[in-house]
């Protein structure tokens, strides 16, 4: 079966290439798309908690000046200094440096007034229990 009809890719041929496109989009971007998926998850799966890529993202339903404060306080139980500490519009980035000299960034994101994408990274690649235990210290304070 062609997929050409007199030179022509045909509409069907088209719409497969679309929606692979549109699949593979999420694996070309960082936290800010993961985020936005993994908020759409949550209001159906009741939170979940997301380890893409060197990223651990998950949505916390509390407002971000909140979860912001929650932050500070965990860098502080850990004895991490606050390296950085920047708001965007409506995203706020919390970096630090563990002592082996490997950064953590913590992005905030505000999805609405009630809930806050929150998205970690621990070092180049990424370090999965680390950013579970930044997380886990986040949760506590709040």
């Amino acid at each position: 079966m062609s997929n050409r009809r007199n030179g022509r890719v045909t509409s069907w041929a088209r719409r497969c290439a679309l929606v692979l496109c549109i699949a593979g989009l999420p694996a070309l971007c960082g936290c800010v798309v993961l985020g936005v998926g993994v908020v759409a998850g949550a209001v159906v799966a009741g939170g979940a908690i997301v380890y893409v890529k060197g990223n651990l993202t998950q949505p916390i339903y509390s407002p971000e000046i909140k979860v912001h404060a929650a932050a500070v306080k965990a860098l502080n139980d850990l004895k991490l200094p606050v390296i950085l500490d920047k708001t965007d519009a409506n995203v706020t980035t919390l970096e630090s440096e563990f002592a082996d000299g490997k950064r953590l960034r913590i992005k905030l994101t505000a999805v609405n007034p009630q809930s806050t994408d929150v998205c970690i990274r621990v070092g180049f690649w990424g370090e999965e229990p680390r950013s579970r235990d930044v997380l886990e210290r986040i949760q506590s304070h709040l």
